[in-house]
């Protein structure tokens, strides 16, 4: 009896270790906060659509702790207050975080299982802030003191990097090889945008490169998916394709003139580039997103068949048909939301009393230095077209009231001037799906819709106007 007990009790034993051993599909990260900035701590992780968010509660004592849901390594952003760090998780991490908010970056510090990793990102944080590197310096630069400059700061931080390897050597080897990663596309990045930065900063526009200065370039892999989590990858290719889409703008004059050829190009320059299935689809997707959320659907028909037929990811298909379905409501000669708010004396104005007009809205505000920047050119509009059947109208969606008066008094603008009074969370934000500031839309003299994404003061709107029947 006790032989077949004590085999019982070595089976149990042995089930439980091999139990434990076993790492789970979670991390735990728990730890106390001097000085808490709020109640609660959040930790992020987004690729693509995919995103992880998990929120835990900080206790009067400052303490939390949090288990989340992680089916491989990667890097996720610690939120609390205003305040953001970033962190590397594992599946099986158990992590102890300390910090104090009054230095949040300086005391930052990690114990436990995955301690390693996050210790050794906010020492390269730290020292980055102790390089005190100010890149629109080093972009003002020659080529050899530039190259010379950022070459010096690189290979501290490699050789940051090969310590810890040469103190760490049987760690993880994901890791090691998506920091080397981050090193390398950042300098990258520096790289590629050198020549354009250059001749911005120093207004120069000669600048010799020599046949040698894209051999950088064969150091990098462009189709390895699982970098799509670095934003130093994504900041490269972001980079790279626009480089590719002026050098197709140069052979191809008759693409770039026209009104989607910039998409077309970019599109063209993604199936020519980039062979990894996901990194195409991404790329493609975050083109088609941008696209609608920023300019509507305006000449798109042509771009969303290509992406359509090149595009197989069901989520990024679903995302961007519903998009499109929300742009159909505010597209050409479908009913204008009518919105109504005070102008400059006080006075409710609804976009309904224009019936019979056309109308030309410029969505703005005080602190939005390209809706600035646009105050010339509407004020010729105005001037110009004075006796004609149009309003110039300027929605604000500043938050603050007085400093809107302010500028249109000091500044006398001129057209119809109103105030929205729950800035983006007003309809004509909400309605038009505005996104970015300055936006403008033309509406017709029976207040439907011409263009929910018109051009801009500056670059053609004149034209347009020019043209409008009955004006």
């Amino acid at each position: 009896m006790k032989k077949i007990l004590l085999f019982l009790v070595l089976i149990s034993f042995f089930a439980c270790k091999n139990k434990v051993e076993k790492a789970p599909n979670t991390a735990v990260l728990k730890g106390i906060i001097e000085n808490q900035l709020g109640d609660f701590i959040t930790i992020s992780h987004k690729v693509g659509l995919e995103k992880i968010t998990d929120t835990a509660r900080v206790d009067s004592t400052g303490k939390f702790i949090l288990k989340i849901d992680i089916k491989k390594p990667g890097y996720y952003t610690f939120f609390h207050g205003r305040e953001t760090a970033s962190l590397y998780l594992s599946p099986g991490d158990s992590i102890n975080l300390k910090l104090n908010t009054d230095e949040f970056d300086e005391t930052l510090s990690f114990d436990g299982k995955g301690a390693l990793a996050n210790n050794y990102i906010i020492e390269t944080y730290l020292l980055n802030e102790k390089l005190g590197i100010d890149y629109r310096e080093i972009y003002k630069l020659e080529k050899n003191n530039f190259i010379s400059k950022i070459d010096s700061i690189y290979k501290i931080l490699n050789k940051h990097l090969e310590e810890f390897i040469g103190k760490n050597e049987d760690f993880n080897d994901y890791f090691i090889s998506m920091e080397k990663n981050k090193l390398l596309y950042k300098k990258a990045s520096l790289k590629i945008k050198y020549p354009e930065s250059y001749k911005y900063m120093t207004k120069n526009d000669s600048l010799d490169l020599g046949e040698d200065y894209n051999d950088y370039l064969n150091e990098l892999n462009l189709n390895d998916s699982n970098l799509l989590e670095l934003p130093e990858f994504i900041n490269f290719l972001i980079s790279y394709m626009k480089e590719e889409v002026n050098k197709l703008f140069e052979e191809d004059t008759i693409l770039a003139k026209k009104d989607n050829g910039y998409m077309l190009a970019m599109i063209k320059v993604i199936q020519n580039t980039f062979t990894d299935h996901k990194i195409k689809e991404y790329l493609l997707y975050n083109l088609m997103y941008e696209q609608l959320r920023y300019y509507g659907i305006n000449n798109i028909d042509e771009i969303m068949k290509v992406f359509k037929e090149n595009c197989t990811k069901k989520e990024y298909l679903d995302k961007i048909e519903e998009e499109y379905k929300n742009w159909e409501v505010i597209a050409f000669g479908k009913k204008a939301p009518v919105f109504e708010y005070q102008d400059i004396e006080g006075n409710l104005v609804s976009l309904s009393d224009f019936i019979g007009k056309y109308v030309y809205i410029d969505i703005w505000a005080t602190w939005c230095g390209p809706c600035i920047g646009e105050l010339p050119y509407l004020e010729k509009l105005n001037k110009d077209f004075k006796n004609k059947n149009i309003v110039f109208m300027s929605v604000s969606v500043d938050k603050d009231k007085d400093a809107w008066k302010k500028m249109v008094i000091e500044k006398e603008m001129k057209g119809l001037q109103l105030f929205a009074d729950k800035a983006w969370e007003s309809s004509i934000a909400v309605d038009y799906l505005v996104h970015s500031i300055p936006s403008f839309i033309l509406i017709d003299k029976e207040g439907n819709i011409i263009n929910p994404k018109a051009k801009r003061p500056s670059a053609g709107i004149y034209e347009v106007i020019q043209k409008l029947e009955g004006l």
